[in-house]
């Protein structure tokens, strides 16, 4: 099937869902997390999801990321029909297009915070402008800055509090400059201080041009971001503006690029061993056919890698 294009050019939404239903098989029958979904979210806005356990906040910011497919409806993205792509081509698109990030980190225990954030950014290698290993090192240094852990950059992460490495979280999923970025339960294993750091963050990026959207349960944050979506029982339940400038009353205020967030891609990744190379196929990052192609160039244990 030939890939289609959202055709209005004219919207400002950076994400776009009609119609859109997930359905598991459990057992004999099939069990629906997500019931005819439809909604839109603008470039620079900050939006939180939220509702009961079940009710498909996670499943629905996995469509979103191409993570998971739908089972009916069209998903867009910056006007790209992700319901269409295939495994190696959504790898590709959400390397460079979305920056994810986890309730546990999910930082590679085996690398420094400096070489967690360079990752992505090697990934992206076939796909991209390749200015060299200096300056992929050089943009994860000042995305640390950015997030005030720089100071931690060659220190492994289970040597790190939860919120140090949250917010190494957050460096790497600004290592490719994606103009969305997608966060699940982000503060839900942090105490209510360091949240609020990190919580932050969000409104600093937001403010850098990006759009954030996340699933919480905290009240407390969801109430200070500019529209919630609450789910219920897998349908969109209510769609709430919290009075925040976001879609077209921001109209006539130009979005300016933050000078750091500019891609830049390295060469190679340094110090990964095979083993820890292939567990990357589990990450959102990575497709097998990347893996594949890298495998040629990978260091063998006798490296001493």
């Amino acid at each position: 099937m030939p890939s289609e294009r959202r055709s209005d050019t004219s919207s400002d939404a950076l994400i776009e869902l009609h119609d859109v239903s997930r359905a598991y098989r459990a057992g004999s029958k099939d069990v629906t997390v997500l019931q005819d979904v439809s909604l839109r979210v603008h470039e620079g806005e900050f939006v939180s999801i939220v509702g009961p356990s079940g009710s498909g906040k996670s499943t629905l910011l996995n469509l979103i990321t191409g993570i998971d497919r739908p089972t009916s409806g069209q998903i867009f993205v910056a006007g790209q029909p992700i319901h269409q792509m295939g495994e190696n081509e959504l790898a590709r698109w959400r390397g460079l297009n979305v920056g994810i990030i986890f309730q546990f980190f999910q930082l590679l225990p085996t690398l420094t915070i400096l070489e967690n954030v360079v990752l992505p950014i090697d990934f992206a290698r076939p796909y991209a402008a390749v200015p060299g290993p200096r300056k992929a090192k050089e943009r994860a240094m000042d995305l640390l800055d950015m997030v005030d852990i720089a100071d931690q950059a060659h220190k492994l992460p289970d040597t790190l509090s939860g919120g140090q490495q949250q917010r190494a979280a957050v460096a790497r999923a600004l290592a490719n400059d994606p103009p969305l970025i997608v966060a699940d339960e982000p503060t839900g294993n942090l105490d209510t201080a360091t949240a609020e750091g990190v919580f932050a963050l969000f409104q600093q990026l937001v403010g850098r041009g990006k759009t954030v959207v996340i699933v919480t349960h905290d009240r407390r944050l969801s109430a200070r971001t500019e529209r919630i979506l609450h789910l219920l029982d897998g349908r969109l339940h209510r769609d709430q503006d919290n009075g925040g400038s976001a879609g077209p009353s921001s109209a006539g205020s130009a979005v300016v690029a933050d000078p750091i967030l500019t891609p830049y891609v390295s060469r190679f990744t340094p110090h990964v061993s095979r083993p820890t190379f292939h567990a990357l196929r589990f990450t959102p990052y990575v497709s097998d056919a990347t893996l594949q192609a890298s495998d040629s160039v990978l260091p063998t244990p006798k490296d001493g890698l």
